[in-house]
This record gives structure tokens, C-alpha cells and sequence, in this order.
């Protein structure tokens, strides 16, 4: 992001030992400051987009360390009791800021103590990097293992998502609330939420009616005991959320994002095996579960393929097909791209706004104009003139749909063959590249960049599994003409 590639590690030995940070960056041009933030980063656009406090929240300070009085006097780079006395996410008074041509380097100390497991862990955090006070660039803070992704979706008065990621049923789980009213609510509130036993009814519309058949509160282990509290998650039931993280605020609905989300690490939530809460409901209420105001089952989220064919026969002799996959919000974008027939016509390849509206019986290449596919995809207002030479900067340093940008283009090759990860491809939400389509040009100086091949981004979906509904309204005017598809 913003030009710096590479990839900053953090490590502990088991135990309250002291952390090693390792450092690996290449793009640095400037001195620049760094911290771990409250919150997990989302890939949205630059850094401006992504790595704002709003969007990553203040500096990670889980003990609380900035309440102290003589914080400023005690938190200084030139202080000896900094380690002790700085918040665990302040990177640049602890360790110094990052130096213009940083070179690889490891940045330890005794009393440096960053913790990656436990309530305290900076798992699922952001790192930021910051060119004085603007972001430079972020990144999720992760384990090098992959993890799975669960969710609860909430639809009314409360709307949001609540995640859940973990590695496996005996490592931590990190858990991520965004939340908002979208029933007028003129105020934040806050809430006490907990798992209970059982699922929800079928009709959302009425939350005392969808949420009262889902049992007890979820206690596998008939745990809860006098010394359940944030700390020790392992006296607590595992679904007592508000002992083990105390209660979530829910903000008003707003165009921007929600001003109260939040992140915490549970040590005692195992998303697999015998006691996972895996099928079970998060109740969020005032006082009494009973009269919980929402509630959504937890379901496992499952990654996302699409996939666009190209077929010689009938599209000017291109065979093979791109392929694109996401697990979650949180992880980067898989692309693999098999292609032969390009026969050195072919430069550029961009996903572009639309696809091909299906009640209009194109031909595969009619589908390619403008006036069909439009503009390449763009959520984020990339100036295409501001963008380095393909295949030489950073994800958001291009047009989301810009892939010659980003892997390299096509110029005078006859195939293409290469699988890259992709921090700017979103599978999930508004800005997903699903359902639109893929245009190959042919060389900018010979063809004036022409649109030559095109063909949609189609879902991938287990066999048997078909779409539940599908839906067309045909408007016919006499204002308004033309169809909306759903």
C-alpha cells in the first residue's frame, strides 16, 4: 500500500516473554511514524480510505496505560521505563520510527513485551504507518496460519455484522463488531450480548418474536464462575460475552462508517469441534436476554470464487479463463489467470462496471462497448494518471479493475500464466468485482487501445446448489425504460 511492500513480523515465545519485531519493507521514502491500532484494517482503497483513525480506531492500549497521569513524562523515546509505561500499539516511542530506506532489520529489548496471544493480543489489529500526521499505509496484523471466518448478520432494529476468526478450536478467537440502528434510533446505546443455545425464527420482522426460542446461554462446560471477567476467559461460559468483554455500543446508521465498532480476542470461543458456536445465536439486549432487540445465528463464512471463461471458438481464438478468490473481508484476493490465444494483439485487461445484460441476447464481443460494459471498475476514484507503470506499484495504486496495472500486461505475449494475491479485488460488499465483467483490449499504439474480448464474472457455486430466487422488473416508461435484475 501507498508504495511499501513487504511485511513486518511479530514474535514471542510462549509465556510473558519479551517480542521480537521484524522489519522488511521496501518503498519507504520517508521517515515515518508507526503504531498497532484498535481495530482490524479492511482493504478500502488507499490509505487515506483504509488506514484513518475512523476506520482503525486509536492507538492499541489494552491496559490502558495512556489513563496514567504522568503518561507523557513516563512515555518517552528517551525514557528508561518506556517499555513499561507506553501503550502496547505506540511502535515509534518504543522502538524509534522507521527510516527512509529502511533495510531489513530486527528491533527487540528485554522489557519489550507485545503480546500475540491472550486478551491482550495484537492478532486482528492494524499496523499503520504514517508520513507525519496523514497514513502512508496499513495492514492487518494476522497469524501466519490460515484461519476461518464465521458470522453473525444482523437485519433489524440492529443491522451489522459480527465476525469471528480463529486457526483451530485451541488457539485464539478474534472477534469484530460493526453494528448500527437502521430503525430511526436517535441516540447510541449500549448493549449486553451473549451465544445462546438453539435458532432463531424465521421472521425478522419481529424481533420479540424471532428471538425468543433460542435457549439458554451457551455453557458446553457449565462454566461461569466468581472469577469469569475480561482477563480470564477460561472461568467464564462461553457464551457470556459481556463478563469475558464487557457491553458493545451500537451508533446511529450514517453514510460513513459506524463510530462504534470493536474488536476484542477471546480465549475461550472455539469456532470448531465439540463445543463450537458454530449454529448457535448472539442475543444483543438491554437488561434481560429474554427481551433481546436483535439477534442473528452464527454461520460459517464461506470464501468466494468467480470465475470468466473465454472460449476460442467464438471469441477471436482467447481460450482459458481468470479465476478469482476471497475467504474473507479480511484476507487479500487470490487471481489466477490461464490464457492462450492472446496471439501478441492483446495489452490491457480490466474488469469493467457491468456484464452482459442476459434479456438482450448479445454476442460475446457486443458486450464489450461502452455503452454495455462501461467504464473500468473504480469504487475508489483511482486518477488512472497518478498510477505507476504496470506491474510496478502497489494494489491501490491502481483502479481496482485495472489487472494489467496491477500482475502486468498482456503486451506481445501469445499466453498468460500467474497466481497473485490481490490486496484491492473485494469479493464481499458494494464493491465487489461479482457479476461484472472482464475486458480484454488489444495495444494501446497499434489499436489505440481497443476493446477486443469480453465475458462475465460468474459465480462459482458447489454443484447442486442453485440460485433460491431470481427476479426481473421490466419498467416501461414513460419516463423511465429498461429492466432491474435481482
Amino acid at each position: 500500500m501507498g508504495g511499501i511492500k513487504g511485511d513486518v513480523t511479530f514474535s514471542q515465545s510462549q509465556g510473558q516473554s519479551s517480542s521480537e519485531v521484524m522489519v522488511n519493507l521496501t518503498g519507504v521514502s520517508a521517515t515515518l511514524k508507526w503504531s498497532i491500532r484498535q481495530l482490524p484494517m479492511i482493504y478500502n482503497g488507499n490509505a487515506n480510505l483504509s488506514c484513518k483513525a475512523g476506520a482503525v480506531g486509536d492507538v492499541f492500549d489494552p491496559t490502558m496505560a495512556k489513563a496514567s497521569a504522568d503518561y507523557e513524562t513516563n512515555c518517552q523515546s528517551s525514557s528508561s521505563s518506556k517499555f513499561q509505561s507506553c501503550a502496547v500499539g505506540d511502535l515509534s516511542t518504543m522502538l524509534g520510527d522507521l527510516d527512509r530506506n529502511q533495510q531489513p532489520t530486527t528491533l527487540s529489548d528485554p522489557k519489550l513485551m507485545i503480546p500475540i496471544s491472550g486478551p491482550h493480543s495484537v492478532m486482528g489489529k492494524a499496523l499503520v504507518l504514517y508520513d507525519g500526521d496523514m497514513p502512508k499505509a496499513c495492514a492487518l496484523i494476522g497469524p501466519t496460519q490460515p484461519m476461518k471466518t464465521f458470522v453473525a448478520v444482523f437485519k433489524g432494529p440492529v443491522a451489522g455484522f459480527v465476525y469471528f476468526r480463529q486457526v483451530d478450536e485451541n488457539s485464539d478467537t478474534f472477534v469484530f463488531v460493526d453494528l448500527f440502528f437502521v430503525n430511526g434510533a436517535n441516540s447510541k446505546k449500549n448493549f449486553s450480548w451473549q451465544i445462546n443455545q438453539g435458532v432463531v425464527s424465521h421472521d425478522a420482522s419481529d424481533p420479540s418474536s424471532y428471538c425468543k426460542n433460542v435457549g439458554q446461554t451457551f455453557n458446553p462446560k457449565n462454566m461461569g464462575d466468581v472469577s469469569c471477567n475480561k482477563t480470564i476467559h477460561g472461568k467464564c461460559a462461553i457464551g457470556d460475552m459481556t463478563s469475558k468483554h464487557g457491553k458493545i455500543e451500537v451508533s446511529l446508521a450514517t453514510e460513513m462508517q459506524s463510530s462504534t465498532k470493536a474488536a476484542f480476542i477471546d480465549t475461550n470461543l472455539p469456532l470448531s469441534g465439540d463445543d463450537s458456536v458454530q449454529g448457535e445465536t448472539l442475543l444483543l439486549y438491554p437488561s434481560e436476554p429474554t427481551q433481546a432487540i436483535a439477534c442473528a445465528k452464527i454461520v460459517r463464512l464461506e470464501p468466494k470464487t468467480v470465475k470468466v471463461s473465454f472460449n476460442g471458438s467464438i471469441q477471436d481464438g482467447v481460450t482459458g479463463h481468470l479465476m478469482f478468490t476471497q475467504s474473507s473481508p479480511f484476507d487479500a484476493t487470490t487471481a489466477k489467470i490461464e490464457l492462450t490465444g492472446l496471439n501478441k494483439k492483446a495489452e490491457g485487461y480490466h474488469i469493467h462496471a457491468y456484464p452482459s445484460p442476459p434479456y438482450m441476447q448479445l454476442l460475446p464481443n457486443e458486450s464489450c462497448t461502452g455503452l454495455i460494459a462501461g467504464d473500468h471498475w473504480n469504487p475508489f476514484n483511482v486518477d488512472i494518471k497518478t498510477s505507476p507503470p504496470a506491474g510496478t506499484g502497489t494494489d491501490d495504486e491502481y483502479e481496482v479493475g485495472d489487472l494489467g496495472g496491477k500482475y502486468g500486461t498482456f503486451l506481445n505475449l501469445s499466453s498468460f500464466t500467474k497466481t497473485v494475491m490481490d490486496f484491492n479485488l473485494p469479493m464481499f460488499g458494494r464493491n465487489s468485482i461479482q457479476g461484472r465483467s472482464l475486458v480484454i483490449h488489444k495495444q494501446k499504439i497499434k489499436d489505440n487501445n481497443m476493446r477486443w474480448v469480453c465475458s462475465d464474472l460468474i459465480l462459482e457455486v458447489d454443484e447442486g446448489i442453485t440460485y433460491f430466487m431470481k427476479a426481473t422488473a421490466n419498467i416501461r416508461g414513460p419516463a423511465v425504460k429498461g429492466v432491474v435484475v435481482l
